[in-house]
């Protein structure tokens, strides 16, 4: 996903890719039933993970929040169609929006092979539920 940066990408960008599924690993699980692999809590646990090594690494507190956060909300994004109005606007109007909307394209682009946002959510969809929730999203709230 790196070699999908923007030229132009939020310094914090780099790093919430880099760390955004880092707890997958330590979270991995085995339906017994099904043999599915899960990673349930995987957000909450790499967030914490990315704050001690960020901190390890003496990041500014200002970008560790900021991947933190990205890192610790990756998933919401999945549920964006099904969330309150309230619920929706703290998350469009949480100061790591940008960020999380960002991390959001490449993974979804990375997803669908090759498919990514426009610089606004009123891009035309790819062939996938994923790029069809982010036109609709749009749709339903002005940014």
């Amino acid at each position: 996903m790196l070699d999908q940066l923007p030229a132009d990408a939020d310094a914090s960008l780099p790093w919430s890719v880099l760390l955004h599924d880092v707890a997958k690993p330590v979270t991995a699980s085995k339906d017994r039933e099904s043999g599915s692999i899960h990673f349930y809590g995987h957000e909450k646990i790499g967030a914490e993970m990315a704050q001690n090594i960020l901190e390890r690494l003496r990041f500014p507190r200002k970008q560790i929040d900021e991947v933190v956060q990205a890192v610790r909300c990756h998933m919401q994004f999945k549920d964006a169609l099904e969330m309150r109005k309230a619920t929706l606007r703290r998350l469009l109007l949480r100061p790591t929006f940008p960020l999380e909307l960002e991390l959001h394209r490449l993974t979804v682009s990375v997803l669908i092979g090759g498919w990514t946002c426009t610089s606004s959510w009123s891009n035309k969809p790819g062939n996938c539920n994923s790029s069809r929730r982010c036109v609709r999203l749009c749709s339903m709230v002005a940014i």
